[in-house]
């Protein structure tokens, strides 16, 4: 009998379906009688610059074609959200996966792994450091909020429904992924409010904007299937952040910026070693990742069986964190106009603190007065955040989830152990547990920047984060450039990098080339007979000698692993100063066809990423699924909606 409940539950989840659309056109608001966003005109001239902004081609070019955030398509449903489907009817015929789900060109089922980096810039609105969110999918805290009224090129971005809207742009971090001076970090057994309130202090001076700051961002594109009173669209989470202002006593513009270096995938496996594994991409894959709500299903299954069997004795979750690897596009910085008549040239002050193999460099733009700022993430690997254990008070779970759900003095334990066989009852009474990070913490970057210095330290998390100033003055700069270095833990110089007084090179042809296709490298400055290791991203792609004239050319195939978006090839060995060497030059990766179905699922199979689909396997489980699985999640998704929680802890407005 037992085996028969087991293959009955099983067949009405993978039953489950729905239809999604495959590709869909935007639709502006005009359409449907509203107010439409303003559209960007092919070929009309470009405006004065901007104090802060995108290199609008380059943006162009890895935000790719107007894409519609079809919530269908893109949550599983337009008539429910994340976990509060449970409540309406079989938990095991959930078509809503992730909270957060990808606008992607051509996945026909909602993913959190086939998205890729988007961007966009305008002006900083409402902004809070948050207090409550869906803990289990931010070890890193609770969220950063802010709203940006975009700028025309990006004006499809903020959408409702799938509808382009005439509103802000909402994005969002983890608090924890803002750089963070060093504190006392958290232990096995923290609560996850203490967690999180430690994300919400002790950050670096300078890093969260203000209103009516200029703001670039570089980050997710998603639908908030959260909420669906409309689905909104949202940049979340954020992987690079700037903000500029007019510095008018000092008669320049002001910019900090830094990179995050982990995002959620929203996937969780029950194998705890797995979740800070970020640089492992085959987790995604594993047999047992599975999206929250089928996590919860299975978390529920194995507190009712024998702990000598694999059984569990409290509810648990490990969710797989994985590194941001994607070179974010290059960015401008310009002196403000009242700074017109200081003189004839820019000039440039910044402070950097960057991980080994990050290249930062710059190229000066002295008629406009703006500096273009080029960051390669390079050969720099991410390094695993220690994880630690939280814990979920139930009391804290009662409160958010009674706030959520309306439901006044809520006993979320209580409700659980009705679904729950009465010998193992028990295993309910510990608190629910999960993965947490510390923040991500590193140097102080100089608030007063004397040049141009990168501190280059491998201890620190983040990839870079810095300040820059832009200025006019009468002073000519060298007509001599130097290559920025980040091979030591010593301070750098950089400027512009197309070549150095050395000879040293670095050119790619194409600039933009499909998965699959091919690039000539040629280079030059090398060592004679030095070998060149040539790199993509973090991927290697082979090694060429150089000649008795220290340069090297070859070809290689960009396989299907490099992400499409905005990268860095990397050329790295020893130059002909005897001195170890790292050039890179930015390339724009597009999807190939041979490998577009990989990109979109991430390498997913369809149990992961399908409605309501779980990859339980053995016959052991038979025995129990019909007694926690299929009504257990009716209790449990009250919790599920618990995000933007305000606190005491909490100031200012909620934006959304």
């Amino acid at each position: 009998m037992a085996s028969k409940a087991w293959a009955a539950v099983a067949a009405s989840v993978m039953s489950v379906s729905a239809s999604w659309y495959v590709s869909v056109p935007v639709t502006s608001h005009a359409a449907s009688g509203k107010p439409a966003a303003p559209q960007p005109v092919a070929g009309a001239p470009q405006a004065a610059p901007a104090l802060l902004e995108f290199d609008q081609a380059q943006a162009g070019a890895a935000n790719g074609a107007a894409l519609s955030a079809e919530a269908t398509r893109t949550c599983g449903a337009i008539d429910r959200r994340f976990m509060g489907e449970l409540l309406q009817g079989s938990p095991l015929g959930f078509k809503v996966p992730y909270r957060l789900g990808d606008v992607t060109p051509s996945s026909s089922t909602p993913t959190a792994t086939g998205g890729r980096q988007y961007y966009i810039s305008g002006m900083a609105g409402s902004s809070l450091l948050g207090a409550g969110d869906f803990p289990f999918d931010h070890p890193l805290g609770s969220d950063f909020n802010m709203d940006v009224s975009v700028d025309p090129p990006y004006a499809n971005f903020p959408q409702d429904d799938g509808v382009v809207a005439n509103h802000d742009q909402h994005v969002e971090l983890g608090a924890g992924g803002f750089p963070h001076v060093p504190q006392t970090p958290g232990v096995d057994g923290d609560l996850w409010p203490e967690n999180s309130l430690r994300a919400r202090t002790n950050l670096q001076p300078g890093f969260v904007p203000t209103t009516g700051d200029r703001v670039i961002v570089g980050g997710r594109w998603v639908n908030d299937c959260g909420h669906n009173n409309p689905f909104q669209t949202e940049l979340h989470p954020i992987s690079f952040l700037g903000w500029g202002h007019e510095d008018s006593a000092n008669r320049q513009t002001v910019s900090q910026v830094f990179y995050t270096p982990y995002r959620e995938t929203q996937n969780y496996n029950p194998d705890k070693s797995k979740a800070n594994n970020v640089n492992d991409p085959s987790r995604l894959s594993d047999a047992g990742t599975v999206s929250f709500p089928a996590g919860l299903i299975l978390s529920m299954i194995k507190i009712q069986y024998p702990l000598d069997q694999g059984g569990i004795d409290h509810l648990e979750s490990w969710g797989l964190e994985e590194a941001n690897n994607t070179s974010p596009v290059d960015w401008k910085v310009c002196a403000p106009p009242s700074a017109s008549g200081d003189g004839p040239y820019v000039g440039l002050r910044y402070d950097f603190v960057a991980r080994p193999g990050v290249s930062i460099s710059y190229t000066a733009d002295h008629a406009a007065g703006c500096v273009t700022m080029k960051t390669s993430l390079g050969t720099q690997q991410t390094p695993n955040p220690p994880l630690h254990v939280c814990k979920l008070p139930w009391t804290f779970l009662n409160e958010v989830a009674g706030a959520e759900a309306g439901v006044p003095n809520l006993d979320l334990k209580a409700e659980l152990a009705k679904f729950v066989a009465p010998q193992f009852q028990s295993r309910l009474d510990a608190d629910p547990i999960q993965d947490c990070y510390n923040p991500v913490e590193g140097p102080t970057s100089s608030a007063n920047p004397t040049g141009q210095n990168v501190t280059t330290d491998p201890d620190t998390q983040a990839p870079f984060y810095g300040r820059v100033e832009v200025f006019r003055t009468t002073v000519e700069p060298p007509t001599t450039t130097t290559a920025s270095t980040t091979s030591s833990s010593t301070t750098s110089s950089s400027s512009s990098s197309s070549s150095t007084p050395a000879g040293q090179k670095l050119t790619v042809t194409p600039g933009t080339v499909a998965q699959g296709a091919t690039i000539a490298v040629q280079s030059s400055g090398w060592a004679p007979g030095a070998t060149v290791t040539i790199s993509v991203g973090n991927v290697v792609l082979g090694t060429l000698v150089a000649d008795t004239a220290g340069s090297v050319q070859g070809s290689f195939t960009i396989p299907s692993t490099v992400p499409v978006g905005q990268q860095s090839v990397t050329a790295k060995g020893t130059g002909n100063d005897g001195n170890p060497l790292t050039l890179s030059t930015p390339i724009t990766v597009t999807s190939g066809s041979s490998s577009s179905g990989s990109s979109n699922s991430g390498g997913r199979a369809s149990a992961g990423t399908t409605s309501g689909s779980l990859p339980v396997t053995g016959s052991r489980i038979a025995t129990f699924v019909a007694v926690g699985a299929v009504l257990v999640l009716v209790g449990l998704g009250v919790v599920a909606g618990s995000r933007r929680r305000k606190d005491p802890a909490a100031t200012g407005t909620q934006t959304r």
